[in-house]
Formats: structure tokens, C-alpha cells, sequence
């Protein structure tokens, strides 16, 4: 199987080539499956007509989350969450800012912006930031 002048690190490099082949083939298979599913959807979509803004619009509004994650944004969200709430077309709407609780400035412009708006909540994140643990 081997010939003599391979050397131990060839030896062990060549028995593992296939069995990594093989899980590479096999963890990628997901990826091959969500691939595809998108490629499909996209080409029943292309076929479909795209609803007017006047459509849209007939249609009742259901209620929606909108999700902001903050970290260090005291200086900003209170301006972006006004003016988004005023500039949002769309009616039944809740804004849920995440914040992390050693980021304190952050976390007095969202409360403050709690008691001001009745469609933004603070939503607080059990850990401290600005990572997730491992």
C-alpha cells in the first residue's frame, strides 16, 4: 500500500484525505439544501407580480417588532427611533431596543424613550456586553 521511501506524516496525511473528504461532502450538504431552496423560490417569484403600494396598503396591517440592538448609541437613539417613527408608513408597529446593562447611558435614553413613546420597549440583555458569551 505504501511505498518505502513515504514517510510517517504521508502516511497519516493520506489515511485522513478521505475521511475529511467525506465530512466536508457531508457538512456541506445543508448549505447545498438552503442553496437550492432559494434558487427554487426565486424562480416561482420571478414569474409573480409584484403587489402595488396601493395593494399593500388596502391590505390590513398586522401588527410588527422591530428589533435594535444598542451598544455606546446614547447619542443616537433617541433621533433615530423619532425619526423613524415618523417617517414609518406602516401603522401597528413596536420598536424593542436592545441594550446590555453596563452600557448605562444607553440604557437611560432607552428608558426615557419607553416613558415617552407607548410602541418602544427596552428590551435588556441578561449579560454584559458588548459580547455574548461563549
Amino acid at each position: 500500500m505504501f511505498s518505502p521511501e513515504w514517510s510517517s506524516v504521508d502516511r497519516v496525511a493520506s489515511c485522513l484525505v478521505l475521511p475529511l473528504g467525506i465530512w466536508i461532502l457531508l457538512s456541506g450538504i445543508d448549505d447545498l439544501i438552503v442553496d437550492v431552496s432559494g434558487f427554487m423560490a426565486g424562480v416561482r417569484n420571478r414569474f409573480r407580480k409584484a403587489p402595488t403600494r396601493r395593494e399593500l396598503f388596502q391590505r390590513p396591517q398586522q401588527r410588527i417588532a422591530i428589533f435594535i440592538p444598542c451598544w455606546h448609541e446614547s447619542g443616537v437613539i433617541a433621533d433615530m427611533i423619532a425619526g423613524n417613527r415618523d417617517r414609518v408608513s406602516y401603522g401597528p408597529f413596536d420598536f424593542f431596543i436592545g441594550v446590555y446593562p453596563n452600557d448605562l447611558p444607553t440604557c437611560d435614553v432607552v428608558q426615557a424613550l419607553e416613558n415617552r413613546f407607548d410602541n418602544v420597549h427596552l428590551a435588556m440583555c441578561p449579560h454584559h456586553g458588548p459580547t455574548s458569551p461563549t
